[in-house]
């Protein structure tokens, strides 16, 4: 298996770009971006995705079917100057032509200094997987072949698509922790409940952190 570990420091702009011009769906997701410039990112000449030199909007679906019917929610987010993993090229809307870089170079350097590291499977096996950073809007979206991975404000959602569906949701307010579709966390005073029974935090954070791994895969650390 072909695997390239890449530092963001590695990546540079082609000097492409794409204006884009209406929407990009895949099953849960939608993506509304309109004139705005989609800037092409390269690592060792091979395209991986863009810089987003604008505000993007993003429409997505985390509801699934439970035993006690359905559960979860919508969101509306509005992401700016977005950096987005996009190895099959998915997102572009039309033919790439040559641009000015300076003002995306500062958009990328900004991302440089922020010092994120991924890894990239490029075996091919995740080659679909579209990923959107935003340190501008401190916010991550993931969507793989079978999954809808959200993490902003403190909330993260985490909504497995195929076969049974499954939700998976974290949020973080007034002291209450909700986890997943059925299960309410209070914490205080250093003790942690579900539904009013004492709980192994070392449990609650093992059992998310398992189900974030698997639902990233080994595309995304």
């Amino acid at each position: 298996m072909s695997k390239m570990r890449y530092d963001i420091n590695d990546l540079k702009l082609s000097g492409k770009a794409f204006i884009s011009d209406g929407e990009w769906l895949d099953e849960n997701v939608k993506i509304e971006s309109r004139g705005v410039k989609f800037f092409e990112v390269l690592i060792d000449e091979l395209p991986i995705g863009w810089i987003v030199m604008g505000p993007i909007n993003l429409l997505a679906d985390f509801t699934a079917h439970t035993s006690k019917g359905m559960q979860g929610k919508s969101v509306d987010d509005t992401i700016e100057y977005a950096f987005i993993l996009d190895m099959k090229n998915k997102l572009a809307s039309s033919e790439l032509n040559e641009y000015d870089i300076d003002e995306a170079q500062v958009v990328l350097d900004k991302y440089k200094l922020d010092k994120l590291e991924h890894n990239i499977d490029l075996d091919g096996k995740n080659d679909d997987t579209v990923i959107i950073i935003s340190t501008k809007s401190k916010y991550i979206f993931v969507q793989t072949d079978d999954s809808s991975i959200r993490i902003c404000e403190g909330e993260v959602m985490i909504l497995k698509r195929k076969g049974v569906e499954k939700l998976v949701h974290l949020n973080a307010k007034n002291g209450v922790l909700s986890i997943g579709d059925d299960k309410s966390i209070e914490i205080n005073n250093g003790q942690i409940k579900i539904n009013g029974e004492d709980f192994n935090p070392e449990k609650i954070i093992s059992s998310a952190l398992d189900s974030i791994s698997k639902s990233l895969g080994k595309m995304f650390t």
